[in-house]
């Protein structure tokens, strides 16, 4: 069965984008490469994937397009000025503004619809906003963002973004957490780098997941879909955030716990392991920070 991929601002050769989105690449060839990998790393030549705009910025559009993997429609934003008839002849079905998948209870579209637009039950998802905050005239709980930066740089399948293994713990933390299906036998909580949030953790779930390991990965503050403002971000919350899952993990779970870090994610981690470490099997980290 062809599975369906959902992805927004990508903005292929956008030089300034790198800056003005803190994008972790040092030029547009190392962001354009990355992307693409990414894309078809997970991306079939059969499978359906929806560009919710601001796919490029130039005109050598076609280019890229003959490098992606997958079936393409395009819900065109606000950088997306070409006619349907050039998008739709080099392999870009434009789409509606607006498209209703029933089957999933979601909108589609690239700027974020007003809360009234979105029929009960429904949850808009969308681009345009990249990795900042809604405005406190959305209801969040009614928009998903699939903007590069939020999605780790790659397509995200329809099904993982509206799993129900997204939670919120304590009322504050958002986690995700993949469990195997059949023998657990520990659990990695992942923490991320700075600059990334708990989608990271794709990258490796479905290995860890056949070795009979579960995996919790969260939010720190300011990243993801964490509501805490980014002015507010220290060491000593990023601790604070990581015990709760510990604890939340503890209290769900009663297998042995591994911390894995990240970057800042592995710095978080040494700093909590010099107050207490005799509760954890054991701590991986990557390029500590």
């Amino acid at each position: 069965m062809n599975k369906i991929y959902l992805i927004a601002n990508t903005h292929f050769n956008h030089n300034n984008i790198i800056k003005y989105c803190n994008r972790p690449f040092k030029d547009i060839e190392e962001m354009n490469k990355s992307i693409i990998n990414n894309w078809n790393s997970i991306v079939d030549k059969d499978d359906i994937v929806y560009h919710l705009g601001d796919f490029l910025l130039g005109d050598n559009i076609s280019d890229f397009v003959s490098k992606l993997n997958g079936k393409i429609y395009l819900v065109r934003g606000n950088h997306d000025g070409k006619s349907i008839n050039f998008y739709n002849n080099i392999g870009l079905e434009v789409a509606p503004t607006k498209i209703r998948l029933d089957e999933y209870k979601i909108i589609l579209s690239h700027r974020p619809l007003e809360d009234n637009q979105i029929p009960d039950d429904y949850i808009n998802i969308h681009g345009h906003i990249h990795n900042a905050k809604l405005d406190g005239s959305f209801d969040s709980s009614k928009h998903k963002c699939v903007s590069v930066e939020v999605v780790d740089y790659r397509p995200i399948e329809i099904r993982n973004l509206l799993n129900n293994n997204v939670k919120l713990i304590n009322n504050r933390i958002n986690i995700i957490e993949y469990i195997p299906a059949n023998k657990l036998e520990k659990i990695a909580i992942y923490c991320h780098g700075l600059g990334s949030n708990k989608n990271l953790v794709n990258r490796f779930s479905k290995d860890l997941l056949n070795n009979n390991v579960g995996v919790v990965s969260f939010d720190f503050p300011g990243h993801g879909d964490d509501k805490t403002y980014f002015s507010l971000f220290n060491l000593s919350l990023c601790i604070e955030y990581l015990e709760e899952v510990i604890k939340y993990t503890k209290d769900n779970y009663n297998v042995p716990i591994c911390l894995f870090g990240s970057s800042f994610g592995g710095y978080v981690i040494l700093n909590r392991l010099i107050i207490r470490s005799n509760d954890i099997e054991k701590n991986i980290n990557v390029s500590c920070y």
